[in-house]
């Protein structure tokens, strides 16, 4: 089964309703963390707060020590 990019709360909420696989932009930045193809998760999170990217400070610990950061 093919698996979506969402990270807006309501689309999240219908995949989940219609068990669609789905991951959000923090999850894909910890898989090319993981993967190799980036070196830190915390630079590209701080630039992607400046941007506006909402994530709350438990989900961005959470993220950072899940990928040893």
């Amino acid at each position: 089964m093919p698996e979506v990019i969402l990270d807006d709360a309501l689309a999240r909420r219908c995949a989940r309703q219609l068990n669609i696989i789905f991951t959000g932009t923090l999850g894909i930045i910890l898989k090319a963390k993981q993967s190799g193809y980036i070196e830190a998760i915390s630079p590209i999170l701080n630039q992607l707060e400046t941007l506006g990217f909402r994530c709350d400070l438990q989900t961005r610990a959470a993220v950072l020590n899940l990928a040893g950061e």
